[in-house]
């Protein structure tokens, strides 16, 4: 990859605000010295991945998958297993079974962290 030489243009042409712009005089000044600076490649590059990094959406599965719930035991005398149950109400998920292997659930699955185990 070629690096990129930066151009150093010491004179600025500035304009006033005010007044037709066909019409105005236009005055040349010295560019100060920070802005007679070099580009640097690497910092722009350096930069640029960071401010990106801002939009990553982070993926994989979460160790804590499937326990974090408010998952109790209903205790006997209620004609279901004593394995515990979501507690809550209003959604669809309370009373289903939780944190325990042999609950029909894909917590603990974890296809990005297993690959090693099918090699």
């Amino acid at each position: 990859m070629a690096v990129a030489v930066a151009v150093v243009r010491p004179l600025v042409t500035v304009q006033s605000l005010e007044g037709n712009m066909a019409t105005d005089t236009i005055t040349t000044i010295a560019l100060p010295d920070v802005m007679k600076a070099s580009i640097r490649p690497d910092i722009i590059n350096f930069v640029h991945a960071q401010i990106s990094n801002n939009k990553h959406q982070p993926y994989a599965v979460s160790k804590k998958a499937g326990h974090q719930t408010s998952a109790k035991s209903w205790g006997t005398e209620r004609a279901v297993s004593r394995i515990p149950r979501v507690l809550g109400g209003g959604t669809h998920c309370v009373g289903q079974e939780a944190l325990r292997k042999h609950v029909s659930r894909w917590s603990h699955v974890r296809p990005y962290q297993d690959l090693a185990l099918l090699a």
